[in-house]
Parts: structure tokens; sequence; C-alpha cells
């Protein structure tokens, strides 16, 4: 699992910025702040994974249909 999460975090650094985390000031909290995110949620990350790890594989990616109910 954290060998997969390493190869993702390969696969995305050039497309996505830096999210920086932060530590509640009243609990033992930390928060991944993705609204920084040009798309201004976390959701990239999951889609462009996938599209990334398509391509190393070698399949051909022309198009790409999603769909979303809203936050999870």
């Amino acid at each position: 699992m954290i060998e997969a999460a390493g190869r993702a975090q390969h696969r995305l650094t050039p497309w996505l910025k830096p999210s920086p985390t932060v530590r509640s000031k009243r609990t033992d909290l930390w928060f991944k702040c993705e609204q920084f995110q040009s798309t201004g949620s976390f959701k990239i990350r999951g889609a462009l994974n996938k599209i990334a790890s398509m391509r190393e594989a070698g399949d051909s990616v022309a198009e790409v249909i999603t769909a979303s109910s809203g936050n999870h």
C-alpha cells in the first residue's frame, strides 16, 4: 500500500500544486489543505493518478468521462 502511494506521488508531482498540512490549534488533528489545488478539491488526485497509471502501462487514453455526486 505504501509503495503504491509512493508511485502515485511520483506520478502526480509534476501536475499538482503542493498542498500544505496544517495542525489544529485546538486538538491533535492535522488537515491536508487540498482546496489550494487549481480544482479546489482533492478529487483531481484519483482521476489523474488513474489516467497516468494507464499511460504508464501503455494504454491509450484519448477521452475520459467522469461522474460525481458531490463530496464523498
